[in-house]
């Protein structure tokens, strides 16, 4: 007896073949804002590694994502699609998936913005993120009990309340200083405040935060409020109150896209940003270019050692949010 055609197996083949992102090689001065990273005072890095950023330069072969993975990324898509009809129905939608190029010679940072909507009669910036799991919904929405394992996010935020993740808050930055400086010029419309939008997907609580940018002295600082706590009564949150961060300006996450750019105009792999050997950084457990990586020296190293070092070919599921 001849088995019939699997609906789900057949699903699952065309949510893999449509995983473009995986082909596309970004230019060698050409970085996006979920390419940003910061260095804090202790020395922390937050953020993209250096090193991940050359190899996707270089062309080298990523990591697919697994099937679990993608699927995870549609919900994620239909959460933001949901999110931005809800604002439709409220008369507050201006534009969705807004397309950037911000030049800062020699690089260019090209981004998309996932909305704007009209709040107080201001345009306002959306980003909406989504996601599963204990530590998402701990994370972004409930807060921590107890201070969580230095395996988790880094100490940018005390992490026993709820919080944006750190590398969202240099995203949303970034997108900013576009609106604030860049985008009055071409369109004459200035946005000044950014909202990170989080919902769970397996049981829609979710949080809003603020982020707005403080000049000073020449530089931009990130400042961030907490607005709103969609979750049970006992964890809501409807008021308004500044949550305090260490220093980060944007200035510096540019400066670093710029040293990425010149590593990899002059062929020199940099040094890896997380410790790649076991026991590893998270952040490297999250990273395409790990099985590579372990191949290469940690300190830098001519570029020309990958006509030697070929990229293993393996599929890997991001635990997002878990």
């Amino acid at each position: 007896m001849s088995k019939p055609t699997s609906l789900m197996k057949l699903e699952d083949t065309v949510i893999q073949s449509n995983d473009f992102d995986n082909l596309r090689i970004p230019g060698k001065n050409e970085f996006y804002p979920t390419d940003a990273s910061y260095v804090l005072d202790d020395g922390t890095v937050i953020g993209k590694c250096l090193r991940s950023l050359f190899l996707a330069r270089a062309g080298m072969q990523k990591a697919a994502y697994g099937v679990r993975t993608l699927h995870t990324f549609a919900l994620g898509h239909n959460i933001e699609d949901h999110t931005i009809e809800s604002h439709k129905s409220a008369g507050i939608f201006v534009a969705r998936e807004i397309s950037y190029t911000m030049p800062v010679p020699p690089i260019v940072i090209n981004g998309r913005m996932d909305e704007i909507v009209i709040l107080d009669g201001k345009y306002v910036g959306v980003e909406i993120k989504s996601g599963h799991g204990y530590n998402f919904i701990k994370q972004h929405v409930t807060g921590y009990k107890r201070k969580p394992t230095k395996n988790s996010q880094p100490h940018l935020i005390d992490q026993t309340q709820s919080s944006p993740q750190p590398e969202h808050l240099l995203q949303a930055g970034l997108y900013l200083l576009y609106t604030q400086e860049m985008m009055p010029l071409l369109n004459g419309i200035k946005i000044d405040e950014w909202r990170l939008y989080y919902r769970a997907v397996d049981n829609k609580v979710g949080a809003e935060y603020q982020i707005k940018l403080e000049e000073n002295g020449g530089l931009h600082k990130i400042k961030l409020y907490k607005l709103y706590i969609s979750s049970d009564e006992s964890d809501r949150f409807d008021d308004y109150e500044e949550i305090m961060i260490k220093d980060i300006y944007i200035e510096p996450i540019i400066d670093r896209f710029k040293q990425a750019y010149l590593y990899i105009n002059n062929n020199i792999i940099p040094r890896s940003d997380y410790k790649n050997t076991e026991p590893c950084d998270w952040q490297c457990n999250y990273c395409p270019y790990q099985e590579l990586c372990k191949k290469l020296p940690q300190e830098e190293v001519d570029g020309s050692v990958l006509n030697v070092v070929k990229s293993p070919l393996y599929t890997f599921d991001l635990q997002i949010g878990g």
